[in-house]
């Protein structure tokens, strides 16, 4: 089954196998179920690039479901990132070597970014190449910011995807309060413009190795 894998999804498959390892070790070594929460966490994050593997077939659906599955995309696509987050529960005082947890929260990390970037790609393969060409970059460069903020709602308010559906009203709440009052939110805006731009780096810098890769296999 795994040699019909193209080799992407080869490696994405081999990371999260991975991961799970290092948290079935330690949970055995310490008896503690510290950092199980990650198997969760990238469920949540391989939603966005499963759904993104379709949208191949958003050209020969109708505006509203079209428009639905975008809105489903973007709902779930900060999940990806959010991973990256996670480094903040590496910490000395832990059960097993600080170097253990460190290689277990950027494996994480590492999927996310690659889960994100791969997902963002499909978008622009499918979407923005097609009838929004001209605004492509522009595009990808809000779903960044759209995406970071979203992070920042994860982390900081504890907002789960799901809330949208769940409660609503108090996500939407909370929301709008971020940007009628910018300044007392102003963390939040830091966040999200720094995140975004470490993202857009990350996202470049892998457009920039893809590209050089391409060139010399084409000499």
């Amino acid at each position: 089954m795994l040699q019909k894998l193209n080799p992407i999804n080869k490696l994405l498959i081999f990371l999260v196998i991975f991961i799970a390892v290092l948290i079935t070790a330690r949970v055995i070594y310490t008896d503690s179920g510290m950092h199980i929460y990650l198997l969760w966490n990238i469920f949540l994050a391989i939603i966005p690039y499963a759904i993104s593997r379709k949208f191949h077939k958003l050209k020969s659906m109708h505006l509203l479901p079209k428009t639905t599955v975008f809105f489903i995309w973007l709902l779930f696509f900060p999940n990806a990132m959010y991973l990256v987050t996670d480094l903040v529960h590496v910490s000395e005082a832990t059960l097993v070597p600080l170097w253990y947890d460190v290689i277990l929260l950027f494996s994480a990390s590492f999927l996310g970014v690659l889960l994100s970037y791969l997902s963002l790609k499909h978008l622009q393969k499918e979407i923005f190449q097609s009838r929004f060409s001209k605004y492509s970059i522009s595009l990808t460069g809000f779903v960044i910011l759209i995406s970071s903020f979203g992070v920042y709602l994860g982390r900081f308010m504890r907002w789960n995807s799901w809330d949208i559906i769940s409660n609503p009203f108090s996500l939407i709440t909370n929301v709008v309060k971020h940007f009628v009052y910018p300044v007392s939110h102003y963390k939040a805006w830091v966040f999200t413009v720094l995140f975004s731009i470490v993202t857009a780096f990350l996202f470049y810098s892998i457009d920039i190795l893809r590209q050089k890769e391409n060139a010399n296999l084409s000499l």
